[in-house]
């Protein structure tokens, strides 16, 4: 598919997100020339992505609004956006964590006590150096696998036809190529070795469509949930890291999507005792597990 024809398209989905807008408003919003606007506009509609109808006041304009499809796939866009800046970032940190190594370690002592970093993290800087570098890694098989699942969603709730799909797949191939080079350079870099933690439920099973598509969120969620915890108990209150890990947390949960009722039922698990432990184990878990239970109240508020 035409690359010029994709970015046009992407320009004018990202800019009916905000409102319905007629074509005037659309040229002067996206700067892009008229013909370009009406082939974009005309592929969109083909692909059932936009509606196009008459003005109710002023017969002669063109007003542009979004299909369902097309809010979906807009929002999908932007939240794609936004994770490779967050991705950036974490990846700017995980750098600068990765930088503090090159320093003996009473100098080293010397640099983080004045970035205020408290004792533990200090103290614990080579246990987790060991462990920050799989954060991106992580993340990035995530987001392969978040892609694989966002796109048979897509099969489920709106068939799309071939067209359709061929430009969907200008996106996700995109995607899918960037954040698996990634994930190999980085995997090759610094020499980790990575297992497949993908899931084994058999997609092709006869179901129907609503339990399909809650498995797919079961799915994702428990994916994403498990990492959550791993890194947990390092990072959630380190100086450095801590708020960029959660934004990157906070902008994986918005582009899967997920159901508030997923979010929830996590943080009714953290509040279960478990009977394995004894009391004061329980009561100790509970205090630990205090920042998560936050956190996953934290993202339950803001779907």
């Amino acid at each position: 598919m035409d690359d010029r024809l994709v970015s046009d398209c992407n320009q004018i989905l990202r800019l009916l997100l905000n409102d319905n807008t007629h074509v005037n408003d659309i040229i002067k919003g996206t700067s892009l020339p008229k013909n370009r606007v009406f082939t974009a506009n005309d592929f969109l509609e083909s692909i059932k992505l936009i509606n196009k109808t008459k003005h109710p006041k002023h017969q002669q304009k063109i007003l542009v609004s979004l299909t369902d499809f097309g809010k979906y796939f807009a929002k999908l866009i932007v939240n794609f956006e936004k994770f490779d800046e967050s991705l950036k970032s974490i990846n700017e940190v995980v750098k600068q964590f990765n930088d503090y190594n090159r320093s003996d370690e009473d100098v080293r002592k010397n640099i983080l006590s004045h970035k205020k970093w408290n004792e533990h993290e200090i103290k614990n800087y080579d246990s987790h150096l060991e462990y920050i570098n799989e954060i991106e890694i992580d993340f990035l098989d995530i987001i392969i696998d978040i892609i694989e699942h966002i796109y048979t969603y897509i099969l489920i709730k709106f068939t799309p036809d071939k067209e359709t799909k061929d430009y969907m797949n200008s996106l996700f191939s995109n995607k899918i190529i960037y954040y698996l080079q990634n994930k190999i350079e980085k995997t090759i870099t610094g020499e980790i070795q990575t297992a497949c933690k993908k899931c084994n439920n058999d997609m092709t099973q006869q179901i129907d469509s609503e339990h399909k598509i809650d498995e797919l969120y079961r799915e994702m969620s428990d994916r994403l949930f498990d990492s959550i915890e791993d890194y947990m108990y390092s990072f959630f209150s380190h100086t450095l890291i801590s708020n960029d890990l959660k934004n990157l947390i906070h902008c994986a949960v918005d582009l899967m999507d997920l159901p508030k009722e997923f979010i929830e039922q996590k943080i009714k698990e953290t509040e279960e005792p478990s009977d394995e432990f004894s009391e004061e184990e329980n009561n100790k878990y509970m205090e630990n597990i205090e920042p998560l239970k936050s956190l996953y109240k934290f993202l339950s508020q803001r779907i």
